[in-house]
């Protein structure tokens, strides 16, 4: 592939290929020169490379480096098309990087490992007026500049580079040959490699949500917003898989490295060695020393879930780690002891994958309901709107009049918001948290069931402190409740809250047995959380993203939320089209209706 990065976001400007065809090696190539054309350039390689491969499974797609591999998966998101073509070609391992069997199973007296010296082995030197990358950069902006011709039938500057990419492919292929070559002459078996295919019901779920997107993008209505809307929508039914993707790459990519690669990346712990101690009994699991450079930098602590690097049927959790004296504890259950004993060295990756199932599948009924009804819950139509929140008493102007005390205004606010979303933004030390409990606490006297939800447990411990503060000096009381799974101290005081193990042990038949709840995404996109809230209040919004707000908006008639977007944004792992992967201020907050009186609150 060959990219001109001195556009923004980069432009994959030709896509070529050398194949057989029997005994014959051809070339084919697709061309663009702007966004529209990089995508539909995208999409005919894709099905071009998948129908070969639907024809034959033993098919491999040969390259070299990580340019092309790293292209297609920024060029999925960033288009948000043939997502499940690319996944199976990566998951069935199909492209095969021949850097990585060059460096790892080659010596050779090369200046580098780049292939124009390691073409040298199997092919004559190369006489082209293109030699290098940065050479088809340099002539891709001559023809920007020039536009000598449409094509490369037309131009000679697009000929030129079609020629040079023609040559690296027609090189690679060479390469994959001699290596083969090697391979027999040294009688190296081929060990093929083990695919691990995603569970039926997952892949129901993911087709099905991809399917309902397709749709709704082929499908858009006449009037513009509402056209907007629908492609938003569309968007975020995929967000948590998108989301997912880059944590298994990153997962399979470490799982190829070296061990000395993997002591290099901080994420990873490499080169480990097994002590004298002998195994130790923790709790219902068996406990293992290993010893590491205590000079190794790693971010792994205790609780950190593991894979083993080069066997990824083996998992186990960090129970204790020393760096200063270079010791981890290992534990592992009984399901991984039942394939043996851990071996003596080992090198540990982690295990980043959380599982967004259930805020996805909220998303997937809510929108199943969009496309036949075309109707969303009203607080979040509002919000993806950019709607002025809808009060009663106040159906325009400003939120609060001018010299209004801001609490008594914003309670007044918030308790007429009519199946609205309101914002409370400022920034640190503003009293952002401390006005949100005071509100929480009038809506509760008044009789209301109240949601409290934020991306982390402590942002969420610390709303519902200050509630249980603010109600203590009125010295009103009420049943309030914080769902997670484990019994980990958030920095939850007090006795005014039960712990509940799942949202289903709060919520039933739309109501919750609580009238204060605090959990996360997770616990108000469950089913049973239904129109089981009055208002869900999200505090530190400004790291929450849209998605996970439109898979807990079915749970209430009103949102509030409270964040400052000068802050920190949501960390984001994935690529996203359009406004889909924001947080919620980032995608309110350019709106000339419902940012600016929200700001004021």
């Amino acid at each position: 592939m060959e990219g001109y990065p001195h556009v923004e976001g980069g432009l994959e400007y030709l896509f070529g290929v050398s194949f057989y065809e029997g005994n014959d090696l051809k070339f084919k190539d697709w061309w663009a020169h702007d966004r529209q054309q990089e995508k539909a350039s995208f999409e005919q390689f894709m099905d071009w490379v998948y129908a070969r491969w639907q024809g034959d499974r033993s098919m491999h797609i040969y390259h070299y480096g990580d340019y092309e591999v790293a292209a297609m998966r920024r060029l999925m998101g960033r288009h948000a098309t043939r997502e499940r073509e690319l996944d199976d070609l990566l998951r069935n391992q199909v492209f095969v990087n021949l850097l990585t069997i060059v460096r790892q199973g080659l010596r050779v007296g090369t200046p580098s490992y780049s292939i124009k010296d390691i073409e040298h082995l199997c092919r004559d030197k190369r006489a082209a007026e293109i030699a290098t990358a940065m050479d088809s950069v340099v002539f891709y902006a001559k023809w920007l500049e020039e536009s000598n011709g449409d094509d490369c039938q037309s131009s000679r500057t697009l000929k030129l580079i079609r020629d040079y990419n023609k040559d690296d492919c027609d090189s690679t292929a060479g390469l994959a040959a001699w290596l083969r070559d090697v391979q027999q002459q040294e009688r190296i078996a081929w060990i093929p490699p083990v695919i691990t295919e995603p569970s039926s019901q997952a892949t129901i779920a993911r087709n099905q949500a991809a399917a309902l997107a397709q749709h709704l993008l082929s499908h858009l209505p006449d009037d513009p917003e509402q056209a907007r809307l629908q492609t938003i929508l569309a968007q975020l039914l995929e967000f948590h898989w998108r989301e997912a993707r880059p944590v298994f790459w990153a997962k399979y990519d470490r799982h190829e490295m070296t061990e000395q690669q993997l002591i290099d990346d901080p994420n990873c712990l490499g080169a480990l060695t097994r002590t004298n101690t002998p195994p130790t009994t923790i709790q219902r699991s068996r406990g293992f020393e290993y010893r590491f450079d205590p000079a190794q930098d790693t971010k792994m602590d205790a609780a950190t879930k593991c894979f083993f690097a080069h066997d990824l049927a083996r998992k186990a959790e960090i129970n204790s780690l020393d760096n200063e004296a270079g010791l981890v504890t290992i534990k592992m259950g009984a399901t991984q002891l039942s394939l043996g004993d851990p071996p003596d060295r080992l090198s540990l990756i982690p295990d980043e994958y959380v599982d967004a199932d259930r805020i996805a599948e909220s998303i997937f009924r809510t929108l199943s309901n969009w496309q036949k009804t075309k109707q969303l819950p009203p607080a979040i139509e509002n919000f993806l709107l950019r709607c002025r929140p809808a009060i009663k008493g106040n159906p325009a102007g400003p939120i609060m009049r001018p010299g209004t005390d801001i609490t008594e205004a914003a309670i007044e606010a918030i308790k007429n918001l009519d199946n609205s979303t309101l914002c409370i933004q400022g920034p640190p030390g503003s009293g952002k948290t401390t006005k949100a409990a005071r509100i929480i606490v009038e809506l509760l006297k008044t009789g209301k069931t109240i949601g409290v939800a934020s991306n982390s447990h402590k942002a969420i411990a610390n709303l519902l402190n200050k509630v249980g503060k603010e109600a203590l000096k009125d010295r009103f009381s009420f049943n309030g409740t914080k769902i997670q799974q484990d019994k980990e101290d958030f920095g939850l005081d007090g006795t005014a809250f039960a712990f509940s193990k799942s949202a289903s042990d709060v919520f039933g038949q739309g109501r919750s047995q609580f009238q204060l709840v605090g959990g996360t995404a997770w616990a108000f996109s469950h089913e049973s959380a239904v129109n089981a809230l009055d208002y869900l209040f999200v505090d530190e919004a400004g790291q929450v993203s849209v998605a996970n707000l439109l898979g807990m908006s079915p749970s209430t008639k009103n949102i509030v939320v409270i964040g400052d977007q000068m802050q920190l944004s949501q960390p984001i792992k994935g690529a996203h089209p359009g406004e889909s992967g924001q947080s919620i201020l980032q995608y309110q907050k350019w709106t000339p209706n419902f940012g600016p009186p929200l700001e004021s609150v």
